[in-house]
């Protein structure tokens, strides 16, 4: 089975796909034909000769390689210990006393 050209009309991502307008994607015919039929004046099938195929990702990989990695911490052997469970300071018994202003 062959493959479709799909040609993104508009900005946004209607379809939940997110892609340049006027960029040109290969997708499964299946799948295209979903998306025309889900948002026709958003994408349309188009002709092999307007697919620019992207990069390969080895290009992509050898260029992530090139960078420096950043230092990362490795975590120590040592377990660490958890904080001993304290009492709450400053409370106190609440008197079962209720005050009401004197009717005088």
């Amino acid at each position: 089975m062959k493959p479709a050209f799909v040609k993104k009309n508009t900005e946004g991502g209607a379809g939940g796909l997110f892609w340049e307008a006027g960029e040109v994607k290969m997708l499964d015919p299946y799948a295209a034909d979903e998306l025309v039929k889900l948002a026709p004046g958003d994408y349309e099938i188009v002709q092999e000769s307007e697919y620019t195929p992207e990069p390969p990702v080895e290009e992509l990989a050898v260029e992530a390689e090139a960078e420096e990695p950043a230092e990362v911490e490795e975590p120590s052997d040592v377990p660490t210990e958890a904080p001993e469970a304290t009492k709450p300071r400053g409370v106190t018994k609440k008197s079962n006393k209720t005050e009401t202003p004197s009717a005088e």
